[in-house]
Order: structure tokens, then sequence, then C-alpha cells
């Protein structure tokens, strides 16, 4: 048995009607299937522009000084830890030759302590007769007599 729904305010097409054909989920529409728009890149900016120009020199400037002022810091504090050491070494030995490395890896340049004339010939005799005996040897420090 077949009733007839009458429905006035009702405007759809034949096309507008759903089917009873079954889609798959997988196949995509011609819609869906739209390249990505690529974003915009942004223009460079204009070097002409003296402001510009200014800005980023300024800019520039103040980089170098916090790097100048950085390293100046690091370099002060350096020599006054090694300020600090000789100053130890200085109350326990009459001279001395300090030779190494920092803990970042780099040769501390050497640091001699001598007073006189002869004390900086006993220690250059005293570091030449180490060395000889490193080289005797085999590089086996050991005791030197």
């Amino acid at each position: 048995m077949l009733r007839k729904i009458h429905l006035p305010n009702l405007n759809k097409s034949m096309a507008d009607l759903p089917t009873n054909k079954k889609s798959s989920g997988n196949k995509k529409t011609k819609q869906s299937r739209k390249k990505p728009v690529p974003t915009p890149i942004p223009a460079p900016v204009n070097p002409s522009n003296s402001e510009t120009q200014q800005a980023v020199l300024q800019v520039v400037r103040d980089a170098i000084r916090i790097q100048l002022a950085g390293s100046m810091q690091k370099r002060r504090q350096v020599e006054e830890e090694i300020d600090a050491m000789v100053g130890t070494c200085q109350e326990f030995m009459k001279s001395f030759i300090i030779l190494g490395y920092d803990m970042e890896g780099k040769q501390v340049p050497p640091i001699i302590s001598a007073n006189t004339q002869q004390e900086a010939d006993a220690i250059g005799n005293y570091l030449q007769k180490f060395l000889q005996h490193i080289v005797r040897n085999d590089g086996n420090i050991g005791t030197i007599e």
C-alpha cells in the first residue's frame, strides 16, 4: 500500500535526493583532491631603505658590543684566577714555572716567576734537567735527582 505524502515547502531536484548506490569511502572526489596552496614567501626587506639599514646596523653593533664585553669579562676573570694561583705558588716557592692546559683544553702561556737573574737561571737549568730526564726514561717522569 502506497501513500502519497504532500510536502509543499520541499524543493529538491532528483540530483539532490539520496541514492541507494554504495559509495566507497576510499575514493576522493575532484573537489577533495585539490593541491594545497603554497604559503607565499614574504618579500625581502628593501635594502635601499635607510631606516631599515640603520636599524640592522644598530642590531649588529649591539650584538658585537655584547660579545666583546663578555669576552673581556672572561679574560679579566682568567687573569684574576692566574694571579691568585701565582700568589699561592709564591708563598711556597722562591722561583717556579707553570706550564699546562686550562679546563677547556687550551694551552696556558708559560708563567715564570723569578725575582733575580740567578733565580731565572736556576729555574731554567732545572727545567732543562727535567726534560733530559724525561727523554732518557722514555717519557716516564719518575723522580729527578
